[in-house]
């Protein structure tokens, strides 16, 4: 299996992937006019333009063209596998190769969905930043999101935490962070910092560095729904996930109250300011 660039010699290959797809898939998410839409715009013309000037992609496998994905600039678009092939990880891999080529060049990547593919791109990390609504010649409407994914940039091979979201997703008994916790991270050059409320948590900080595999040291102080100030200290191990976001395992102790230690896992959350 490859995954070459299109030349325009391809063109009858790249719109037979995408008006079969359109044909036989998108009936079972959006009325006539709205699939005629969405062939009129993946025409002849543009499907031509997009092979001259963008990055249009091909997996071949043992000879036969199964999928196509485009990217022009941070932009990923006309991702499309043949009906009776999907399901077998082929969209899965050229978005892993559509993204690699963005993220050498820029820190996020931009997308408008299909519904056919909503689930791939949400669990991908995407989330919806902006609502759009067509409506097309015979009156159908097409509504759809514009959606973004940060990509994890670096620091000379370093995660950059800079504003990354987190929420909690398990905690021990003895900690105080709950799934209704969130987490703003901040970073400049080692230091990182972060600002922390919800749940049992009225407001706290957190404030340490990051070392050369970009682990989290930190002391973080918060006060509760109580009215309690509680203070502690907490290492953090970085695990990148499939979709591209970043987990962080977490082990915390009080250095206030009973002094105990726990472990904590929080993930990033696709929250958009």
């Amino acid at each position: 299996m490859n995954i070459v660039k299109a030349k325009l010699e391809d063109f009858n290959t790249v719109k037979n992937i995408i008006n079969t797809t359109i044909r036989t898939i998108y009936p079972h998410y959006y009325p006539v006019g709205v699939v005629e839409f969405f062939l009129s715009h993946h025409c002849d013309d543009n499907i031509r333009k997009g092979i001259e000037t963008d990055m249009v992609l091909l997996i071949d496998v043992n000879g036969i063209i199964v999928g196509t994905g485009s990217t022009q600039e941070n932009e990923i678009s006309r991702v499309f596998v043949l009906p009776q092939l999907q399901g077998l990880g082929y969209g899965t891999l050229i978005m892993n190769k559509l993204e690699s080529i963005i993220a050498k060049g820029y820190s996020e990547i931009v997308l408008d969905f299909s519904l056919p593919a909503y689930d791939l791109y949400i669990n991908r990390g995407y989330s919806p930043i902006k609502y759009n609504k067509i409506i097309t010649p015979n009156k159908d409407v097409l509504c759809f999101n514009i959606m973004k994914k940060a990509i994890i940039s670096c620091i000379d091979g370093k995660i950059n935490y800079n504003n990354r979201f987190f929420s909690s997703v398990s905690n021990t008994d003895n900690g105080e962070v709950s799934s209704a916790t969130i987490f703003q991270y901040h970073q400049n050059k080692d230091m990182v910092w972060a600002e922390y409320n919800g749940g049992d948590i009225l407001k706290g900080y957190l404030i340490g560095t990051s070392d050369d595999k970009s682990n989290l040291n930190f002391t973080y102080q918060h006060v509760n729904q109580k009215g309690e100030i509680r203070t502690g200290k907490c290492l953090s191990t970085p695990k990148i996930l499939p979709n591209g976001k970043i987990r962080l395992l977490e082990q915390w102790q009080w250095t206030n109250g009973d002094n105990s230690a726990g472990s904590s896992i929080i993930e990033e959350s696709n929250i958009i300011i």
